[in-house]
């Protein structure tokens, strides 16, 4: 401070142009601050083709993605910046799963792969003789995986052939386990194996094609198919209740619903509604009054975040229903959509994963 003062003194003409400067420098420094407190696109990153419009997966501060062109990439989630990729053989067309930093996901090639999640070192590999698109499923020590008309579990240490179930299903089957069970729900049936033998406990047949994917709610399943939620007894297939969704709008998707303190909550068109998960009463409906229908609900931080399947986000109160706040952001977003730390990550068509600031 010293010298700028005898400097301003001795140079007189100086004055004004080391006000100029500072006066520069302490606007630049105004401009990168209220950029970091104002919403808008954080950063923008292209893993390739992604036809099938993969999410990304987040876990300790890192977002997963990967497509078409195979290779699995492990981005910084603050600045979409690579901390390791790994070439695939095959597309990637589902995401992946993540236990204990291992990493898991399969190839159209009928590759299986294990991962470390931090540094990306491969663990094993294992060679199916089919074309796989599913994201495998954990229960206990097995990988649960599918490809068509049939179902496998691998010990997931060492990727070992553990069993094989002969089944009639499609090459896309909506998966998910407990701690014992793998429930699928595919076409116009659900069904519950065992994860330790890959042995039937039961199935349930359904009216219609197309169902949701599945969710676990205390003692039950829960699913949408034909524009109803399903709610099974989770140990023999039993119907608990069925809720009727109402909607004058001709309905596209069956989103997976989620659960937060004894509430389903229910994303349906453009409405938004919670089920009491005993007797399946409505408790609340909200309606976004989107013109786009709305992704699955995530729930983060104890409320619901719901994105249309356009440029609109909402986060909604679980007690009654009330929006807290909403965006529209410039981008379109193509991809399920995940939430952290006031920001938001999906993929789109053209191949790029998006980090986008909410605050």
């Amino acid at each position: 401070m010293k010298i700028l003062c005898r400097f301003g003194s001795k140079y007189p003409f100086m004055k004004n142009k080391v006000f100029i400067i500072a006066l520069i420098a302490a606007s630049s420094l105004l401009s990168l601050s209220f950029h970091a407190d104002a919403p808008g696109l954080d950063w923008k990153f292209y893993f390739g083709k992604n036809y099938l419009l993969v999410p990304p997966v987040l876990n300790n501060g890192i977002v997963y993605v990967g497509g078409e062109e195979g290779i699995m990439y492990a981005l910084d989630s603050k600045r979409g910046k690579v901390i390791w990729e790994f070439k695939a053989e095959g597309a990637i067309a589902q995401p992946p799963i993540i236990e204990n930093d291992f990493l898991y996901y399969c190839t159209k090639a009928g590759k299986v792969y294990c991962q470390n999640a931090e540094n990306g070192k491969l663990i094993w590999t294992v060679h199916i003789n089919s074309k796989l698109v599913c994201t495998p499923q954990i229960a206990q020590n097995m990988l649960c995986i599918y490809s068509r008309n049939e179902i496998m579990g691998l010990d997931k240490v060492n990727g070992l052939d553990m069993w094989k179930t002969s089944m009639k299903i499609s090459d896309n089957p909506k998966m998910a386990t407990d701690e014992t069970n793998i429930f699928l729900a595919d076409d116009m049936k659900v069904y519950s194996l065992n994860s330790l033998n890959g042995n039937l406990n039961w199935e349930y047949d359904l009216s219609i094609y197309g169902v949701s994917d599945v969710l676990f709610a205390d003692d039950k399943v829960l699913f949408v198919n034909n524009s109803k939620v399903f709610a099974l007894d989770k140990d023999s297939g039993k119907k608990k209740w069925i809720y009727e969704l109402e909607s004058r709008d001709k309905v596209g998707y069956q989103n997976k619903a989620a659960f937060l303190d004894g509430k389903v909550i229910v994303s349906f068109a453009s409405e938004l509604l919670a089920l009491d998960s005993d007797t399946a009463e409505e408790i609340w409906t909200y309606k976004t009054k989107t013109e786009e229908e709305l992704y699955e609900p995530i729930i983060y931080n104890n409320s619901i975040w719901i994105s249309s399947r356009g440029n609109r986000i909402f986060n909604i109160s679980p007690e009654k229903g009330k929006k807290i706040e909403s965006y529209e952001i410039e981008l379109k977003q193509e991809s399920p959509v995940r939430y952290e730390n006031n920001m938001l990550f999906f993929t789109r068509a053209d191949g790029h994963a998006i980090g986008y600031r909410l605050l």
